[in-house]
């Protein structure tokens, strides 16, 4: 629950982009290493949508110089590792 209340807040401030995605990366991963696994049938549906949750995160925490990217990227919601190339 606590790494759910910080993901929530978490925002870039004065970190570079990259700084502030490896520290929401590191939280979404021991996020999932603390969940368990989704069935078999059901693990593509759920990766499609914890990666759309996961880019929808990311941008909210996104200063606002980026509100531009922030904009364009959530209307057509490409894959996290897409918009951070």
């Amino acid at each position: 629950m606590q790494i759910q209340k910080f993901i929530a807040t978490i925002t870039q401030r004065t970190m570079f982009v990259s700084s502030y995605y490896i520290k929401i990366k590191s939280l979404w991963d021991e996020l999932d290493t603390n969940r368990s696994p989704s069935p078999c049938n059901q693990m593509k549906a759920h990766n499609d949508e914890k990666e759309e949750d996961h880019l929808m995160q990311f941008l909210i925490g996104l200063n606002d110089t980026y509100k531009v990217l922030k904009m364009d990227e959530a209307s057509s919601l490409p894959s996290l590792s897409v918009c951070l190339m």
